[in-house]
């Protein structure tokens, strides 16, 4: 696009129509979660799934939504060129753009935003219950965790101030002033993602 949007009200514009790309919050915890981020941005807090799905619901009778499925390949085609997705995955696709001379830009949308924790869990039921351990070993050392900074993420041990993130990797970061407005995700709040996705589809794709 000639100019990104930078906000969600940016969103709404004419010019954007048919670009914008988000998965799907009835199937995806990522579409739930940028349900979640804009309730935050917009309504009195990330569970206020009110003002979210009005928002959605009024981008999806403006016709702004892409029906192609996204894929790094897709944005790289200018198929998906404004994607709402977590800014360390944005930022991982807008680097092996640019590495091909396609420009790209990320931003956290003005009005702010909510931090979505994100998980890596064992299975009980592997084969390998050792290996499992290992690899949470793994991510939980310093080196594991400088892979995930190194990727656009906070790390969990830098989240609890118990990581020094070298400098050279935190340039590779959003600025920290984008993240001015973006508010923790109260975690014994979490809604239903039942309920969630039945009110996007009942909503938002079907208009009720």
């Amino acid at each position: 696009v000639p100019e990104a949007p930078t906000s969600c009200a940016d969103l709404k514009k004419p010019e954007y129509q048919g670009l914008i790309t988000i998965k799907n919050p009835s199937k995806s915890g990522t579409g739930q979660a940028m349900l979640f981020s804009v309730a935050a941005a917009l309504g009195s807090g990330p569970t206020d799934l009110d003002t979210a799905i009005e928002y959605f619901k009024e981008i999806s009778k403006a016709g702004q939504f892409n029906r192609f499925g996204y894929s790094a390949a897709s944005f790289e085609r200018g198929e998906t060129p404004i994607v709402l997705f977590y800014d360390y995955v944005n930022l991982q696709t807008a680097k092996l753009a640019e590495d091909k001379g396609i420009e790209a830009s990320v931003t956290i949308p003005s009005e702010g935003g909510v931090w979505s924790p994100s998980a890596i869990m064992c299975n009980k039921r592997t084969k390998d219950p050792d290996l499992a351990k290992l690899t949470l070993d793994h991510a939980l050392s310093d080196e594991g965790q400088l892979v995930f900074a190194s990727a656009g993420a906070r790390p969990i041990r830098y989240v609890l101030d118990d990581l020094e993130v070298p400098a050279d990797i935190k340039a590779t970061w959003l600025p920290e002033a984008q993240y001015e407005n973006v508010v923790e995700f109260p975690v014994d709040q979490w809604p239903d993602p039942v309920v969630v996705g039945e009110r996007w589809e009942r909503e938002v794709v079907g208009g009720g």
